[in-house]
Formats: C-alpha cells, sequence, structure tokens
C-alpha cells in the first residue's frame, strides 16, 4: 500500500486515510479511529498500460504508443504527435521512455522496443 502525501493530504486528512493497493490498484479509504474502511470498486489507472505489442523501426508505420519499452538500448528516434523527431540518446537496456510516440524511425538502434497503449 502507498501513502498519499502533498496537495490531497489536508482532504484525506478529514476522512482518515487514502492508500492505492500496487498489486491490484484499488483505492482504499479508511474513516480513521471512529469507522471501517470503504472499498473502491474501480481500479485506478495510474501509470500503467493496458496492452503491448513489438514495435519494428520504420519511418511509415505509425505506432501512436504511450510510451517505449527499449530492450537492448541504443538511439531511439521517435516522431512526436506535432511531427517533430526527436532522438533519446543513449538510452539504456530494460527502460521505459515515458513519452507520446507517433513513430520509432528507423534510424533508430534500440532493439526489443515494446509500444505500450492504454
Amino acid at each position: 500500500m502507498r501513502r498519499v502525501s502533498g496537495d490531497l493530504a489536508g482532504v484525506v486528512g478529514s476522512i482518515g486515510e487514502l492508500t492505492i493497493d500496487a498489486a491490484t490498484g484499488r483505492l482504499r479509504v479508511d474513516a480513521g479511529s471512529g469507522g471501517g474502511s470503504i472499498p473502491n470498486p474501480l481500479p485506478i489507472q495510474a501509470d500503467s498500460a493496458g496492452d503491448a505489442f513489438a514495435v519494428t523501426p520504420s519511418d511509415s508505420t505509425i505506432i501512436n504508443a504511450v510510451a517505449l519499452y527499449v530492450g537492448t538500448g541504443g538511439n531511439v528516434v521517435i516522431e512526436t504527435r506535432n511531427g517533430n523527431p526527436v532522438t533519446f540518446a543513449n538510452v539504456p537496456d530494460g527502460s521505459i521512455l515515458p513519452v507520446f510516440a507517433v513513430k520509432v524511425m528507423a534510424t533508430t538502434t534500440a532493439t526489443g522496443i515494446v509500444g505500450l497503449t492504454y
């Protein structure tokens, strides 16, 4: 479980403790010393992908991925939503790039790339 802090702390303080179960993604609200807990039946989608697919770098294939996993490191060249080419140089093995990629360009040297979507 993760404890919420920062901007929500004042709101949470008035109802007790708010936690997110990392394993299930479910929100739990504890009413404090005077009551039990109120489970949230809906999972929270926070920084998690709903689908994944293999990416072959290409100057013409549109992938529209919200993030990229890089298996074997190298340079990753993408096209952004605005059509701009961006090079991520020397990306290490096993990295996740949290960037929306319309395309992964053919000049990419990294391999084992997986596209992530919601």
